[in-house]
């Protein structure tokens, strides 16, 4: 017979929910590249493309980077709105960069409505960083 500690079972429960998570996480940033490769949407002209985040990167919070024309922008993304705010709240401590721009897909029904998302959320980053260097 087998026993197994309370311990031991929350345990394999929570590394299977992360792993879960992880995996989720993994499948919703691949739909923002393939948005971006298939969806017929007119981009601004500061927008230069989207790509996956460096490794060393996503540690900090950033998913992808956006080349723009005043640099690298960086963009987290997010499943739901409320992983979204709790991101946002952790940003607010410190956590993470302010300038990460978030972006939640819940209620994204197309890759355009992917594509819109995430460049008026990158755009206001920009305006952002742009208000903030003109002082």
């Amino acid at each position: 017979m087998i026993c197994l500690s309370v311990k031991s079972i929350l345990h394999t429960l929570n590394k299977v929910a992360y792993e879960a998570g992880l995996r989720k996480g993994r499948e919703n940033e691949r739909k923002v590249i393939e948005a971006f490769e298939t969806a017929r949407v007119q981009t601004p002209r500061w927008f230069r493309g989207i790509d996956w985040a460096p490794q060393e990167l996503d540690g900090d919070g950033v998913d992808f980077i956006v080349a723009s024309d005043i640099g690298q922008l960086y963009l987290q993304i997010k499943s739901s709105d409320a992983l979204a705010d709790r991101f946002r709240t952790r940003q607010a401590r410190r956590r993470y960069n302010r300038y990460i721009a978030v972006v939640s897909t819940q209620g994204c029904a197309t890759p355009e409505d992917i594509c819109h998302k995430v460049i008026n959320a990158v755009g206001k980053k920009r305006a952002q960083l742009i208000s903030e260097r003109a002082r």
